[in-house]
């Protein structure tokens, strides 16, 4: 296995392409305002964000072997790595290890996507689709713990690449998969439950494929001696109980308890499988009916991911096993995030949170590439057929682009028919309401101001029928061009709505409007032609109309 990857290595396109990756990597990072020590106004960067802060206190705490509670909030396997350096690079002690993960994130999709569309078309799919992608790439600069599961996963991927040549070569299997093999791709995926415990998931679906495939191998070169095989699948389950071994062991130490306190707060905020038809649509076509965030759709960004996304599509239906199975795994990336209450479309751009997706885009690229290919084919091997496959691909791709959300008002206020009182501490105004309508998902205030931050982090609290629900988990307060949009996580019923804003928000001393209403989902113009300030014509404001006194 050695042999042939550092056959594959010696490639010269190879080492250009790695030699500029490390280059742009390097001079990217210099040069990104958010670097730490970069900008005089703000000489702590990314230092001074949360996730990237808490990272930064970990690993200097491990580095010093102090495993106080207080020290250690996300888990320990990204820390633990920049511990090492922390003493050499006491700014940047995560910087060798990101861009190591980097480069064998690139070096496994070269190989991988060579091995279906030619190792220049799969430079090109990546250059595009990742190192000219200042989203994508910048993401790989900052602190995330997803660079390195980017690399963990691609380890997995590089063991099923590796399966797939054995299985299409004259070689004996028995020699070439090698146990050590085995244990290394398992001990690696498994690694990821202390990195990043949900796309560990991620992990398991390919690490089960690669033992499937490994099962078959050995049974196909073992049907008389099948006692030899237990040993493969013994130092499996064992290199990938490694990783959760330590991830309980350390929670046990640091917290007192298994999961810790990263996978308990990520529950508080709230999970809700039922949304996922929801969160598609709008992280993927419409972020403003719903969130208000204009332009926030991947499509509006990516357009070329609708191709992707067909692509996968084909390749489930069409592709070998190794394709069903990466895009098996994109797929499961996406259902596991998106139900996630925190994830917004208006966090995917401004808080960075794409990060989540970021190993998937050179493999949608190359999805989304296979499937003009496959029409090609089509076309040249049958005509029938290409109409066939041209059709679906047409018809499915238009009612994609068309997927819409649309807001239904229940009913309308002025300020008359509502309470406005001191709140219950720090003299918070609260705003009563009643709300007699059933499934309400929304209630619009006009009047109530305030900037992004204070509206959307802001310490707001809210009682449905007396009783306190949770910021995050149960509501949000966004931003909206009329004042700011109270949104239920999940659809209530209730006679009497309290809500105390943050005290940082004004509410006007004029008349309010409000508005409660539910969405559904809708089919409108194709995303190139639809204007998304169409979506709030029917809350009964104006764009620009002032609602409020200051």
């Amino acid at each position: 296995m050695l042999n042939t990857f550092f056959r594959f290595m010696k490639n010269p396109d190879l080492k250009i392409v790695l030699a500029f990756v490390s280059l742009e990597y390097a001079m990217a990072y210099l040069l990104c305002p958010a670097t730490p020590g970069i900008n005089v106004e703000k000489p702590l960067g990314w230092w001074g964000w949360f996730d990237q802060g808490q990272y930064l206190n970990s690993a200097k705490a491990m580095a010093q072997l102090d495993f106080s509670s207080g020290k250690h909030f996300y888990p320990p396997l990204y820390p633990l790595l920049g511990s090492f350096f922390v003493k050499w690079l006491p700014s940047h002690p995560f910087w060798l290890i990101d861009l190591v993960s980097l480069l064998w994130f690139v070096i496994v999709f070269i190989w991988l996507a060579s091995l279906y569309v030619g190792r220049w078309t799969a430079i090109i799919l990546l250059t595009l689709s990742v190192l000219v992608n200042y989203h994508i790439f910048g993401n790989f600069l900052i602190p995330w713990t997803s660079t390195v599961t980017a690399a963990l996963l691609s380890s997995c991927i590089y063991g099923l690449i590796r399966l797939r040549n054995l299985v299409s070569s004259d070689w004996n299997s028995t020699e070439i998969l090698s146990i050590s093999s085995v244990f290394g791709v398992s001990i690696l995926t498994g690694l990821i439950v202390p990195l990043r415990p949900v796309d560990a998931i991620v992990g398991g679906i390919l690490w089960l494929g690669y033992m499937w495939q490994a099962w078959h191998i050995l049974q196909t070169e073992n049907i008389f001696r099948s006692k030899k095989i237990r040993p493969y699948f013994a130092v499996a389950v064992t290199g990938m109980l490694v990783g959760p071994a330590f991830f309980i062991g350390f929670n046990t130490l640091v917290h007192g308890f298994a999961l810790g306190g990263y996978v308990h707060a990520g529950f508080a905020n709230g999970y809700f499988i039922a949304d996922l038809g929801e969160k598609f649509v709008s992280i993927f076509f419409d972020g403003y009916t719903l969130y208000l965030e204009p332009k926030s759709g991947l499509i509006d960004h990516y357009p070329w991911l609708i191709l992707a996304l067909l692509g996968i599509c084909t390749v489930l239906m069409t592709g070998d096993r190794l394709l069903r199975l990466i895009a098996l795994a994109i797929c499961a990336q996406f259902i596991l995030y998106l139900p996630y209450a925190d994830l917004l479309p208006n966090g995917l751009w401004r808080y960075l949170n794409i990060h989540y997706f970021k190993w998937t885009f050179p493999y949608l690229a190359l999805f989304g590439w296979l499937l003009g290919a496959f029409l090609i084919r089509e076309w040249k091997e049958s005509k029938r057929r290409f109409f066939v496959w041209a059709g679906f691909v047409v018809s499915t791709g238009v009612l994609l682009l068309s997927l819409r959300l649309q807001i239904d008002l229940h009913s309308s206020m002025l300020s008359s028919n509502v309470s406005i009182g001191s709140g219950s501490s720090g003299g918070m105004q609260t705003i009563s309401l009643q709300i007699n309508e059933p499934n309400t998902d929304m209630i619009d205030l006009a009047g109530l101001n305030g900037n992004f931050t204070d509206v959307y982090f802001g310490e707001h609290r809210l009682w449905i029928d007396g009783r306190e629900f949770h910021r995050v988990r149960d509501f949000r307060v966004l931003p909206a061009p009329w004042g700011v949009r109270l949104l239920f996580i999940r659809p209530i019923n209730a006679k009497l709505i309290t809500f105390q804003p943050d005290p940082r928000l004004h509410l006007s001393d004029t008349e309010i409007k409000i508005h409660s209403g539910s969405y559904r989902f809708t089919l409108g113009m194709p995303k190139p032609f639809w204007d998304e300030k169409s979506a709030v014509l029917g809350t009964g404001y104006s764009l620009g109309e002032t609602l409020y006194a200051n």
